[in-house]
């Protein structure tokens, strides 16, 4: 009884693979840039659809929350982009949202550009390479703009790798748990981890 049940969840599972397969990317679409996250992830309601896509910019990181200049770049992106028409060219999915180019209609500019030129946002070279984006940050890091007023800035993705979660979650997901250090989360927290991490 057990093996067919077995057998019959992994014919299930085999056959609904195709609908689980990577979202198709959506051609390029105008909207509204709505709610904002932080300062490279925001809301676009599509003008034809009035569907919500929460969107990632393309080939940018920013600060995350708790890091320094956070509140400074999610301030620029609304002075920026809030309620403002946009056109998103789409690149592809992360595992959070649409990843894309998003011009600014009104302004004709890349939003992306504006946030690395203004020192709120470093260009993200494993994910993209861009000259334009290299350059904006050059230009911004020689000014002392934003981010680059402090010393050494610290690029987010350096940034996640030394928080507790990602600790957590990489010692879970290679299944060495830390010995005798002591974290500051709870049971509860771990438990989250332990799900995220499967």
């Amino acid at each position: 009884m057990r093996l067919s049940l077995l057998v019959l969840c992994f014919t299930t599972i085999a056959l609904a693979a195709p609908c689980f397969a990577a979202k198709q990317v959506p051609p390029p679409f105008e909207g509204r840039v709505e709610r904002l996250f932080d300062g490279d992830t925001f809301t676009v309601v599509s003008a034809a659809d009035k569907e919500r896509v929460k969107v990632r910019l393309y080939g940018i990181d920013a600060p995350d929350m708790r890091q320094p200049h956070y509140q400074q770049a999610l301030s620029l992106l609304r002075d920026q982009a809030s309620l403002q028409q946009v056109k998103v060219y789409p690149a592809g999915y992360d595992k959070e949202c649409l990843v894309a180019e998003v011009i600014l209609l009104e302004k004709k500019q890349r939003l992306s550009e504006v946030m690395v030129r203004n020192g709120y946002a470093w260009a993200y070279r494993a994910h993209c390479k861009d000259p334009a984006l290299d350059q904006a940050q050059e230009l911004a890091r020689q000014e002392g703009r934003g981010i680059w007023a402090e010393p050494a800035p610290e690029p987010p993705w350096e940034w996640r790798e030394r928080q507790p979660y990602a600790v957590v979650k990489k010692a879970l997901q290679s299944g060495e748990m830390p010995g005798n250090r002591p974290f500051p989360l709870g049971k509860k927290d771990l438990d989250f981890f332990r799900f995220e991490a499967r």
